[in-house]
């Protein structure tokens, strides 16, 4: 195949196949140049479903002597069943010379035998390229960083990690928080299989502060004076007590004046007592 566009591209679905080539059989793959000496030509070759009972190849299928001088690449996914091996490179019998890179890359699916981006020939193998081998894991967990903010600065924050995911399956991570100072704030974020680690910000609010005053509004203080005011009696045989306003002293004034208005209840009951004599 020495003339014309050589990329090639081979894909499968469903069914059932032997083995898959994206190169050639028993024969050089390149788009040469004459002025450089140089050649390229690519392979793509996907499987997708379906069941190859054989191996899998990027390259061609070598019986002698063979060039690959572009790139080759293999991707495996969805349901397909390879039941021998993938490799990026050629296989076959004979002398297999790759100058270009080979990339293969499992995404899903299954693959019995052996991963490799190398060729698998009984002979002399040569590849200049780089050999890029992908395998994604068939199971995948997923974590979302919640941060509460205030002000721009993170308050608190916490990582959730949901269970191992596989494909098609999903979970919803959640969190909360609240303290002393800010009002109680939560938030959630569902996460599939093959989605990237993310971060969620949830903005946090402050309690209303209780307005300042008195301890004890509305009454007096502590020991009976609750009323506004205190009645203290006179003196003894009194009907009718004086009021004190809640202005006067508590000791001292009061009770010098509760002495003094005692002692003229007295006088006044010993003047009784002499007049009836």
């Amino acid at each position: 195949m020495p003339n014309g566009d050589l990329d090639t591209s081979v894909t499968m679905t469903g069914g059932e196949v032997a083995a898959i080539y994206g190169g050639s059989k028993d024969a050089t793959i390149f788009n040469y140049d004459a002025s450089s000496g140089t050649g390229n030509g690519t392979t793509n070759v996907i499987v997708e479903g379906g069941t190859v009972t054989g191996d899998v190849y990027g390259g061609s299928n070598i019986n002698g002597s063979a060039l690959v001088y572009g790139t080759t690449n293999v991707t495996i996914k969805d349901d397909a069943i390879v039941e021998g091996s993938v490799y990026g490179g050629s296989g076959g019998t004979g002398s297999v010379t790759m100058y270009g890179n080979t990339n293969v890359s499992v995404e899903e699916g299954t693959v019995k035998g052996t991963i490799s981006g190398d060729n698998n020939v009984k002979g002399s193998s040569v590849i200049f390229g780089n050999q890029n081998v992908t395998i994604l894991p068939k199971t995948k967990k997923v974590s979302v960083t919640f941060q509460y903010t205030f002000g721009g600065k993170v308050i608190w924050s916490e990582t959730k990690t949901s269970k191992a995911l596989k494909k098609g399956e999903s979970e919803t991570l959640s969190s909360s928080y609240e303290d002393d100072e800010f009002e109680s704030a939560s938030g959630s974020k569902t996460v599939s299989f093959g989605e990237a680690d993310s971060t969620v910000e949830i903005q946090l609010e402050k309690k209303p502060t209780t307005p300042g005053g008195d301890d004890n509004q509305g009454g007096g203080e502590t020991g009976g004076e609750t009323g506004g005011e205190t009645q203290i009696p006179l003196g003894p045989g009194t009907t009718t007590p004086d009021r004190i306003p809640l202005g006067a002293p508590r000791t001292g004034g009061s009770v010098a004046l509760y002495g003094f208005a005692a002692i003229l209840g007295l006088a006044g009951a010993f003047s009784i007592k002499a007049r009836k004599r």
